[in-house]
Protein backbone atom coordinates (compact mmCIF):
# COMPACT_ATOMS: atom_id res chain seq x y z
CA UNK A 1 0.00 0.00 0.00
CA UNK A 2 1.46 3.36 -1.03
CA UNK A 3 0.61 6.61 0.67
CA UNK A 4 2.22 8.75 -2.05
CA UNK A 5 -0.12 10.28 -4.55
CA UNK A 6 1.08 11.29 -7.98
CA UNK A 7 1.73 15.03 -8.35
CA UNK A 8 -1.13 17.03 -9.70
CA UNK A 9 -0.54 20.31 -11.40
CA UNK A 10 -3.11 22.82 -12.41
CA UNK A 11 -1.96 25.27 -15.06
CA UNK A 12 -3.87 28.31 -16.08
CA UNK A 13 -2.86 30.55 -18.93
CA UNK A 14 -3.62 34.17 -19.29
CA UNK A 15 -2.76 35.60 -22.66
CA UNK A 16 -2.35 39.34 -23.15
CA UNK A 17 -2.47 40.83 -26.55
CA UNK A 18 -0.27 43.87 -27.08
CA UNK A 19 -2.80 45.10 -29.61
CA UNK A 20 -5.44 44.95 -26.91
CA UNK A 21 -3.41 46.78 -24.26
CA UNK A 22 -1.53 49.53 -26.14
CA UNK A 23 -4.59 51.52 -27.28
CA UNK A 24 -5.77 51.77 -23.67
CA UNK A 25 -2.50 53.41 -22.52
CA UNK A 26 -2.67 57.18 -22.65
CA UNK A 27 0.57 59.18 -22.77
CA UNK A 28 0.18 62.94 -22.38
CA UNK A 29 2.17 65.55 -24.30
CA UNK A 30 3.51 66.79 -20.96
CA UNK A 31 4.86 63.32 -20.13
CA UNK A 32 6.56 63.20 -23.53
CA UNK A 33 7.99 66.71 -23.04
CA UNK A 34 9.30 65.83 -19.56
CA UNK A 35 10.91 62.63 -20.83
CA UNK A 36 12.54 64.52 -23.71
CA UNK A 37 13.97 67.22 -21.43
CA UNK A 38 15.26 64.69 -18.90
CA UNK A 39 16.81 62.41 -21.53
CA UNK A 40 17.73 64.92 -24.22
CA UNK A 41 21.38 63.89 -24.11
CA UNK A 42 20.40 60.44 -25.44
CA UNK A 43 18.83 61.94 -28.52
CA UNK A 44 21.45 64.50 -29.51
CA UNK A 45 24.43 62.21 -28.97
CA UNK A 46 25.22 62.32 -32.70
CA UNK A 47 25.51 66.08 -32.74
CA UNK A 48 28.93 67.65 -32.27
CA UNK A 49 29.81 71.15 -31.20
CA UNK A 50 33.00 73.05 -31.91
CA UNK A 51 33.90 74.95 -28.76
CA UNK A 52 36.49 77.38 -27.46
CA UNK A 53 37.04 78.03 -23.79
CA UNK A 54 39.05 80.03 -21.34
CA UNK A 55 39.99 78.23 -18.14
CA UNK A 56 40.58 79.97 -14.82
CA UNK A 57 42.06 76.94 -13.04
CA UNK A 58 41.65 75.85 -9.44
CA UNK A 59 44.81 74.69 -7.69
CA UNK A 60 44.68 71.76 -5.29
CA UNK A 61 43.48 72.84 -1.85
CA UNK A 62 41.95 76.10 -3.11
CA UNK A 63 40.28 78.26 -0.45
CA UNK A 64 36.92 80.00 -0.77
CA UNK A 65 38.70 83.37 -0.73
CA UNK A 66 40.89 82.29 -3.66
CA UNK A 67 37.80 81.05 -5.51
CA UNK A 68 36.11 84.43 -5.04
CA UNK A 69 39.17 86.21 -6.39
CA UNK A 70 39.31 83.93 -9.46
CA UNK A 71 35.56 84.37 -10.00
CA UNK A 72 35.96 88.16 -9.91
CA UNK A 73 38.69 87.99 -12.58
CA UNK A 74 36.58 85.60 -14.69
CA UNK A 75 33.55 87.91 -14.37
CA UNK A 76 35.57 90.94 -15.50
CA UNK A 77 36.90 88.93 -18.45
CA UNK A 78 33.37 87.79 -19.35
CA UNK A 79 32.11 91.40 -19.46
CA UNK A 80 34.93 92.36 -21.83
CA UNK A 81 34.26 89.35 -24.06
CA UNK A 82 30.54 90.05 -24.25
CA UNK A 83 31.39 93.58 -25.45
CA UNK A 84 33.88 92.26 -27.99
CA UNK A 85 33.18 88.58 -28.85
CA UNK A 86 35.66 88.63 -31.74
CA UNK A 87 38.49 88.95 -29.21
CA UNK A 88 37.73 85.53 -27.66
CA UNK A 89 40.58 83.61 -29.35
CA UNK A 90 43.09 86.35 -28.61
CA UNK A 91 42.06 86.57 -24.94
CA UNK A 92 42.09 82.76 -24.60
CA UNK A 93 45.60 82.62 -26.05
CA UNK A 94 46.75 85.24 -23.57
CA UNK A 95 45.09 84.20 -20.29
CA UNK A 96 43.59 80.68 -20.44
CA UNK A 97 45.24 78.25 -18.06
CA UNK A 98 44.44 75.27 -20.29
CA UNK A 99 47.90 74.92 -21.83
CA UNK A 100 46.79 72.68 -24.70
CA UNK A 101 43.84 74.69 -25.99
CA UNK A 102 45.19 78.17 -25.19
CA UNK A 103 47.81 77.82 -27.96
CA UNK A 104 44.90 77.56 -30.42
CA UNK A 105 42.82 80.40 -29.03
CA UNK A 106 40.97 78.12 -26.60
CA UNK A 107 39.85 75.74 -29.36
CA UNK A 108 38.75 72.35 -27.96
CA UNK A 109 37.68 71.08 -31.38
CA UNK A 110 34.42 69.21 -31.84
CA UNK A 111 32.94 67.65 -28.72
CA UNK A 112 29.94 65.39 -28.34
CA UNK A 113 27.75 64.38 -25.43
CA UNK A 114 29.64 62.38 -22.84
CA UNK A 115 33.08 63.70 -23.74
CA UNK A 116 33.30 66.56 -21.22
CA UNK A 117 32.39 67.10 -17.58
CA UNK A 118 28.63 67.51 -17.21
CA UNK A 119 28.38 71.18 -16.11
CA UNK A 120 30.57 72.25 -19.04
CA UNK A 121 28.78 70.03 -21.52
CA UNK A 122 25.32 71.13 -20.36
CA UNK A 123 26.27 74.80 -20.75
CA UNK A 124 27.79 74.27 -24.20
CA UNK A 125 24.71 72.39 -25.46
CA UNK A 126 22.52 75.37 -24.51
CA UNK A 127 24.54 77.88 -26.53
CA UNK A 128 23.74 79.17 -30.00
CA UNK A 129 26.53 79.54 -32.57
CA UNK A 130 28.89 82.44 -31.69
CA UNK A 131 27.24 82.82 -28.28
CA UNK A 132 29.42 83.16 -25.19
CA UNK A 133 28.43 81.30 -22.02
CA UNK A 134 28.17 82.67 -18.54
CA UNK A 135 30.80 81.45 -16.09
CA UNK A 136 30.75 77.66 -15.79
CA UNK A 137 32.15 76.06 -12.63
CA UNK A 138 33.66 72.58 -12.87
CA UNK A 139 36.10 70.63 -10.73
CA UNK A 140 38.90 72.13 -12.86
CA UNK A 141 37.98 75.78 -12.33
CA UNK A 142 35.85 78.46 -13.94
CA UNK A 143 35.32 78.39 -17.69
CA UNK A 144 33.98 80.78 -20.25
CA UNK A 145 32.95 78.95 -23.42
CA UNK A 146 32.06 80.08 -26.92
CA UNK A 147 30.26 77.89 -29.45
CA UNK A 148 31.85 78.16 -32.90
CA UNK A 149 29.93 75.59 -34.91
CA UNK A 150 27.37 72.77 -34.75
CA UNK A 151 27.84 69.63 -36.82
CA UNK A 152 24.93 67.23 -37.22
CA UNK A 153 21.22 67.70 -36.80
CA UNK A 154 19.83 69.27 -33.68
CA UNK A 155 17.23 66.98 -32.21
CA UNK A 156 13.81 68.51 -31.68
CA UNK A 157 10.92 67.13 -29.68
CA UNK A 158 8.85 66.80 -32.86
CA UNK A 159 11.50 64.59 -34.50
CA UNK A 160 11.57 62.08 -31.62
CA UNK A 161 8.04 62.36 -30.22
CA UNK A 162 6.78 59.02 -31.60
CA UNK A 163 9.96 57.24 -30.44
CA UNK A 164 9.49 58.63 -26.92
CA UNK A 165 5.83 57.65 -26.90
CA UNK A 166 6.84 54.10 -27.83
CA UNK A 167 9.45 54.00 -25.05
CA UNK A 168 6.93 55.25 -22.49
CA UNK A 169 4.30 52.68 -23.52
CA UNK A 170 6.70 49.77 -23.23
Amino acid sequence: LSFIRPDRVKIEFLIYSVAGIVPSIKITDQEIQDYFEFNKYQFDGQQQRKVRHILFAFNAGITELEKKSINKYASETLLKLKKNPKSFAKVAKKISQDRDSSKNGGDLGFISRGSMVKPFEDAVYQLKVKQISNIIETEFGYHIAMLDEIKGDEVTLASVKSKIKGELIY
